[in-house]
């Protein structure tokens, strides 16, 4: 994912959802990305941690919205067996979209002095900013602090995928089985696509 392009390419899709499908991900992801982006704008000390923030949001509208058969700017085939809830409420879409940004900024954790060194911020103030911009509930710390990062602690990226692909699966799809071995994969490649993205930004 190219920072600069991906950006802009959301954008423009979002501005423009004249048919169906687009107008159905407009409402459901990419009326939230754009608010993630706003506030991301609105809360940023700096343009480092502005880009960097936005480029998250970017990452999560990618991928909630080819999980849902939105948009395929990612690859989510492994997923094209289930079908998504008919009735998704916003606050649970919301939920999944920060729980998918929490397990981003876990694995991120991995080159946070260099992270933090870019956008020359503390921890503290950093976490800080990244909660405000995406408007975590106290649920939501509380899915960062007690399952996601735990699952990290205790097995690693495959307890974070773990954890994570069964919240999507519960709350994204009719189907409510485990995720298969092929949407493991998928899931984390999506992940350290994003990890990757992130960390090619801040060796510049």
């Amino acid at each position: 994912m190219h920072l600069d392009m991906s950006i802009i390419t959301v954008i423009t899709v979002i501005q423009d959802f004249l048919s169906g499908t687009e107008r159905t991900y407009y409402r459901k992801v990419g009326k939230q990305t754009i608010k993630f982006c706003k506030r991301a704008s609105k809360i940023s000390v700096n343009e480092h941690q502005r880009r960097l923030l936005m480029s998250a949001a970017v990452s999560v509208d990618e991928v909630v919205a080819a999980l849902l058969g939105l948009d395929h700017k990612r690859n989510a085939e492994a997923f094209k067996e289930r079908h998504s809830c008919r009735r998704l409420h916003r606050k649970e879409l919301l939920t999944v979209m920060r729980s998918y940004l929490s397990a981003l900024l876990i694995m991120c954790a991995i080159f946070k002095e260099i992270l933090l060194s870019k956008v020359e911020m503390s921890e503290k103030d950093f976490m800080a900013g990244w909660r405000s911009a995406f408007e975590y509930s106290p649920s939501d710390m509380q899915m960062f602090d007690e399952k996601l990062a735990s699952a990290f602690r205790n097995k690693g990226m495959d307890g974070l995928v773990e954890v994570l692909g069964r919240q999507m699966v519960n709350t994204l799809y009719q189907e409510k089985q485990p995720l298969s071995e092929m949407e493991t994969t998928s899931l984390r490649d999506m992940i350290l696509d994003d990890m990757a993205a992130i960390k090619r930004y801040v060796e510049k």
